[in-house]
């Protein structure tokens, strides 16, 4: 898909943009008058907001940062990430009305996204599901919205290994969260800025071949940096006890291997180091830890036990409405009426802790084809990148790495509203030399 605009005057547009701040500007100069400290924190925000509004490359960088601290920002604010998401698409139409440049959209991945866009609205009609339906409807719009400006942007003026950058440092900054917050707090799982230790891993299992792909790419003792990075986001990653997040890493070490991207020496190094960083967390509190894994066997069976529960619920509403699915959420809303009499600790599951399972039971077998056809060409993209040589070369092996781990991953998880799978796909149309060429 491909798309022209032309554009009005630059100068019309910067008169609309001032005039659109004028307002809140004079607002905050009159609060800087009145209260200073409070004044002056608005007005740092504001000019914050101005930048990424007319950069759409900066709303996009700080988007990716901040994606990994989404519920800590949430609990300071109920809109705060979502506004971030929203600047982005507005600064993204500011630069469409202000650049004569045409739009960048011509890849598999996003012909694939079109297809999921209308098994959505398909979905949508036949089941609505209420308030409920509508958030989801909303939370795919929301990431579809952040695929197409990603491709944009990193093909016109955003080096595609900023943001890459960005990610990797943002997820190793919330996996030292999460290490803190283990050792300080009373839950036995890694968490931090991402509530849920799952959540939270399938982030660091993302960042992780993306980090050893800027390590091979980087100078000297740059190198040592992206180690260290590497061996705390493994560290975190085992420290939520996320069985799936395992299997991921397990893959990806694997496919890294045979395709070049790691070295038998240095993956060793990377392991120990890890595990000279997890000896550390235990000897602080080797009682902590002790607990957290005597509690994990605990709950190990009941959790097995749950997740073929909820697989078989999915399978039997794909079963039952095959082409459209049960709708946005359906999932949760008919859950109670297809457990019958299987038990399940929480007694009601909202979600299938299956990302493939839980699309198709929503979205139907239409929504879920066009969904793993947005997976399987972002991935794609990735592998012909990796074919090339440079930068593009390595980072397309990290990011092909790492849909093998978060494809994996999410077989055990529910990920299709977190940004890991998305900005993936993003990256492997970008990267995709073939459609580079043309």
């Amino acid at each position: 898909m491909s798309a022209t605009l032309t554009a009005p005057a630059p100068r019309v547009t910067a008169g609309l943009a001032v005039g659109a701040l004028a307002v809140p500007a004079l607002a905050v100069v009159a609060l800087v008058a009145l209260h200073p400290v409070p004044g002056l924190l608005a007005l740092a925000g504001l000019a914050a907001v101005t930048a990424m509004a007319w950069r759409v490359e900066w709303a996009l960088v700080a988007y990716v940062g901040l994606a990994p601290f989404a519920d800590a920002l949430r609990s300071a604010s109920s809109v705060s990430i979502k506004a971030v998401g929203a600047l982005l698409f507005v600064a993204w139409l500011v630069r469409l009305l202000a650049d004569r440049r045409p739009v960048a959209l011509r890849h598999p991945a996003l012909v694939a996204a079109g297809a999921l866009l209308l098994a959505l609205l398909l979905a949508t009609v036949v089941h609505a599901n209420g308030s409920a339906g509508l958030t989801v409807v909303v939370r795919y719009l929301s990431y579809l919205g952040v695929l197409v400006v990603l491709v944009d942007v990193l093909r016109g003026r955003l080096r595609v290994g900023a943001v890459v950058e960005v990610f990797v440092w943002s997820c190793t900054a919330a996996a030292v969260a999460g290490i803190v917050v283990y050792l300080v707090g009373d839950e036995g799982r890694a968490h931090g800025p991402l509530a849920d230790p799952n959540d939270l891993a399938f982030y660091l299992v993302c960042a992780l071949p993306l980090a050893w792909a800027l390590g091979r790419a980087a100078p000297g003792r740059v190198r040592l940096l992206y180690a260290g990075a590497t061996a705390l986001l493994l560290c975190a990653t085992a420290l939520t006890f996320s069985r799936g997040a395992v299997v991921g890493v397990v893959a990806m070490l694997g496919y890294a291997l045979a395709v070049g991207l790691l070295r038998w020496r240095t993956a060793v190094a990377g392991v120990l180091l890890a595990a000279v960083a997890a000896g550390a967390v235990a000897a602080v509190d080797p009682t902590l830890v002790r607990d957290s894994l005597q509690a994990k066997q605990h709950i190990a069976q009941q959790n097995v036990d749950d997740r073929f529960v909820t697989w078989s619920v999915a399978a039997e509403m794909i079963a039952d409405s095959p082409v459209v699915g049960k709708g946005p959420a359906g999932y949760a809303a008919g859950y109670d009426h297809y457990l019958g009499t299987r038990l399940t600790d929480p007694p009601h599951l909202d979600v299938a802790h299956q990302m493939y399972l839980e699309v198709g039971s929503e979205l139907g077998l239409l929504g879920l084809s066009a969904f793993v056809a947005t997976l399987w060409a972002g991935f794609r993209g990735a592998r012909r990148a990796a074919g090339g040589a440079g930068e593009s070369a390595l980072l397309g092996s990290g990011v092909a790495t790492a849909f093998v781990g978060v494809g994996l991953a999410a077989c055990f998880l529910s990920e299709q509203y977190y940004l890991p799978v998305w900005l993936l796909v993003g990256l492997g149309a970008v990267l995709d030399p073939v459609v580079r060429s043309r």
